[in-house]
């Protein structure tokens, strides 16, 4: 099974020395050029972060929403992010006029040779040099701050303690998160399985102590927030609104089945395990990575 899981692990990274990541590199290097060349003066860097700066990222063929993020650090602190994020779709435009461009919060998005770039503006965090502030998800006028180097040093340090294990864990984790369109978010999925113990542990072991962790945590969220909509809807009397709040419920406890049905999963493959029924086990696993 670790032999299985390990070589789909290989399959889910974008080789150092393909010419896919060769492309993207050369993309990227174009991109950040432009961006200088656009802005002159009013820009201090660009800089590479989230997955793809991790190397966690997954191949377009096995998650068509991957993307490469982009930091534009800006020098006027004075200006409000939505306007920043107004100058980066003026950008896009100008430079990228065939390309589709999307704004959204924090980033904007522009799609180009089947791969879609994240830019997120920035200013410096002048309370903490180590950190920068980006656009606030929950309030597109404030600035929010963050720290992008942060988790691509915790996962290198737990790298070398599990000599790559996390990694490849994450990788076949995100997979998962993909193929059944849970759309948990990559960023916590990955502190999530940075923050586990693998002492001991190997691929297999490791892998299923990180998606028992995962949907554990998930199927905690999904509870406490169908709370809080049916507490919401105690106190409602307009129709049109308790209708709203039931639609949120309904997708809530949808989102909730899909969690549970992937615990069952994991139940049974340890029951599996432990009763050493190996075709079963292998059967129940491909539940979870259908290209075992």
């Amino acid at each position: 099974m670790k032999k299985r899981l390990n070589s789909l692990a290989d399959k889910l990274v974008i080789s150092r020395k393909s010419d896919k990541r060769q492309n993207i590199k050369w993309s990227l290097r174009d991109l950040e050029d432009k961006l200088q060349s656009h802005f002159k003066g009013e820009i201090t860097k660009t800089e590479r972060f989230g997955s793809w700066n991790r190397n966690t990222i997954l191949p377009r063929e096995h998650d068509p929403d991957s993307d490469v993020d982009l930091l534009v650090l800006f020098n006027d602190e004075s200006k409000l992010p939505g306007y920043y994020r107004n100058e980066l779709i003026k950008f896009m435009e100008k430079h990228y006029p065939d390309n589709p461009v999307k704004k959204d919060n924090p980033a904007v998005t522009l799609d180009q040779n089947r791969i879609t770039y994240e830019l997120v503006p920035a200013i410096k965090d002048t309370s903490d040099i180590t950190r920068y502030k980006i656009p606030n998800p929950a309030d597109k006028n404030t600035w929010l701050p963050t720290s992008p180097k942060e988790l691509k040093l915790q996962l290198k340090s737990v790298n070398q303690t599990y000599k790559g294990l996390v990694s490849r864990i994450i990788r076949l984790c995100k997979y998962w998160n993909t193929y059944y369109k849970h759309k948990l978010s990559s960023y916590k999925l990955e502190r999530l399985v940075i923050g586990l113990n693998f002492k001991q542990e190997d691929i297999y072991s490791g892998f299923l102590s990180a998606m028992n962790m995962i949907i554990k945590n998930e199927i905690t969220e999904v509870i406490n927030a169908i709370a809080e909509l049916e507490k919401e809807k105690q106190n409602l009397t307009n129709e049109e609104e308790i209708q709203i709040i039931e639609k949120q419920i309904i997708q809530k406890n949808s989102i909730l089945k899909k969690h549970e049905s992937t615990q069952n999963s994991l139940v049974k493959i340890e029951q599996y395990r432990n009763e050493k029924r190996n075709e079963d086990e292998l059967k129940e696993l491909r539940i979870l990575l259908p290209k075992l």
